[in-house]
């Protein structure tokens, strides 16, 4: 007998009722009766564990033989059943969304998309499926959890504190094998994140809560900041790219989990707004394009989200074309200012996909360098905080299905660059581009310009260091130099030491952690962004 599915009324959902007749590990899926029961969320709810896995290729698709009937469903949902009834669960309530919906009833998945946010943050707990089996995981869990527990202990190499036994490629590879899983690139698996009250990370028969997971991260942010830090130009340990994972590093690797966790704490780290949470998300993957959009509408993202509710609704019809262009007008509608420009990305280490895109519409289908992406959207977060409009709103009229018209204002001309701060494999020298930096700001002192540089008058003075130091920060600080009268420049000449250091790595780590500091900046204002 296959799964019934009985008619839902409005708030009601279904959940899987797993009953294991047997303690028996070895086919006790054959000894498993599935139910569907219905529950109403808006009346008192049983204690349920809500799935959250990658369904994996949905053409391929296998039949689960269980107690008393057969269900067809993708070949890792089969897998992770089985996983779950081995591990000696005897009855359990899980919601499943390729189980609990009515896949074949359209109306029906429409609706109880809708649910998805109530479901998520209802479940205690959202268990992350990230493999059906422990074995790649082991020596990375191990070593995270000793990271949390212990977060005095180093990871770089060269005073490597673990057990001496442990090969420390082996031990990175393990450790990014926990984020290198396909459930980070999903769009979807955001918002089964980000909404959950209680999350835990299975791998086979191990689990890692998020509690601890985060606790880990904490303490490997802590040291890649300062003492297990040496910079771009002698790679540190947490830099060295996977080759078992497909080059990813540990710091790509990692911030995985930290773009969930910024996004779940969306009000303290200024991306509480759709824009900012598909600049978070934008290296993540979904089937059909239009879920970039209409995967991160389940966010708690407070009022300004529910008002382009009003403006964006889910309209599967619609091209992904249409969709991206349509968002791109409400949000400058919404918000009166075109910061969304800054999002069409435009550079070496992104990738357009979709066709027939209007100039100002961003991609969010682009592949992105995870690298770039990150100094991108730090680039981005801190634009946004700039108000240099005021009080004025954007002047913008869409006079076509392509084009816009918008009032604009000239700044200046632009006479010469240089290269911007590489993403890798620089073909100069530290040294050499931070003369060729200075060199170009020198020559930008011209009448025109002085004012911006040093306040006008004697045009013919040469910029500072501090001046200079200013421009390639994109005149930003970090918050904690802001009381600290300069400690700007101080940070400034210890980078720029840094920067054009044979082996940064033997400096002092005060050196090292002020570089790191000020090394933020300069990503965020000049990464593959050309000087002018």
């Amino acid at each position: 007998m296959a799964l019934r599915y009985d008619r839902l009324h409005r708030g009601q959902i279904r959940l899987l009722r797993l009953t294991t007749q047997t303690d028996c590990k070895d086919g006790a899926m054959a000894k498993t009766r599935l139910a569907l029961v219905i529950y109403s969320l808006g009346q008192q709810m049983p204690s349920f564990t809500a799935l959250s896995y990658v369904w994996g290729d949905a053409k391929d698709t296998v039949t689960l033989s269980y107690a008393g009937g057969t269900a067809s469903m993708t070949r890792n949902l089969r897998a992770i059943l089985e996983c779950l009834v081995s591990s000696g669960s005897r009855d359990k309530l899980v919601w499943i969304d390729a189980l609990c919906i009515n896949q074949a009833d359209i109306a029906e998945r429409s609706d109880q998309v809708q649910l998805m946010g109530d479901i998520y943050s209802r479940a205690s707990p959202v268990l992350v499926f990230l493999s059906t089996i422990s074995g790649p995981y082991e020596l990375g869990l191990g070593f995270l959890k000793q990271a949390a527990e212990h977060p005095d202990r180093h990871y770089e190499p060269s005073h490597m504190t673990l057990p001496s036994d442990r090969d420390s490629d082996a031990l990175r590879d393990s450790v990014v094998a926990v984020f290198a899983a396909p459930w980070w690139t999903r769009v979807w698996t955001v918002q089964e994140f980000v909404l959950g009250s209680s999350v835990v990370f299975r791998f086979g028969a191990l689990e890692m809560d998020e509690g601890m997971l985060l606790a880990a991260f904490a303490s490997l942010r802590h040291h890649e900041s300062g003492c297990c830090w040496t910079g771009r130009q002698s790679k540190g340990y947490i830099d060295v790219p996977s080759e078992a994972h497909g080059g990813l590093s540990l710091f790509q690797a990692t911030l995985r989990l930290d773009q969930l966790h910024v996004m779940r704490s969306a009000d303290d780290f200024g991306t509480r707004s759709l824009l900012g949470a598909l600049t978070m998300f934008r290296t993540r993957q979904c089937v059909d394009a239009r879920d970039h959009i209409y995967g991160m509408l389940g966010l708690d993202l407070g009022g300004e989200l529910e008002d382009l509710k009003a403006r964006i609704s889910i309209d599967y019809s619609l091209s992904p074309a249409e969709l991206f262009a349509d968002v791109a007008c409400a949000m400058i509608q919404q918000s009166g200012n075109l910061d969304i420009l800054s999002h069409v990305c435009q550079y070496p280490s992104a990738r357009g996909r979709l066709g027939r895109l209007p100039s100002w519409v961003p991609d969010w289908t682009a592949t992105v360098d995870e690298t770039f992406h990150y100094w991108y959207s730090e680039r981005t977060r801190r634009t946004a905080l700039t108000n240099a409009a005021g009080d004025s709103s954007a002047v913008w009229k869409r006079v076509g299905e392509k084009m816009v018209s918008t009032r604009a204002m000239t700044m200046g001309i632009i006479t010469d660059t240089a290269a911007g701060y590489p993403i890798s494999n620089a073909s100069s020298s530290g040294q050499e581009l931070l003369d060729e930096w200075r060199e170009l700001f020198d020559r930008r002192c011209n009448e025109i310009d002085c004012s911006l540089v040093h306040g006008g008058g004697g045009h013919n003075v040469k910029p500072t260091d501090s001046e200079f130091g200013q421009m390639i920060s994109g005149c930003c600080t970090r918050k904690d130099w802001v009381d600290e009268p300069g400690r700007h420049d101080e940070a400034f000449a210890d980078w720029s030491h840094w920067f054009a250091h044979q082996d940064p790595g033997a400096l002092p780590e005060h050196t090292r952690q002020n570089s790191r500091g000020f090394d933020d900046l300069v990503k965020a204002t000049a990464l593959e962004r050309p000087s002018g």
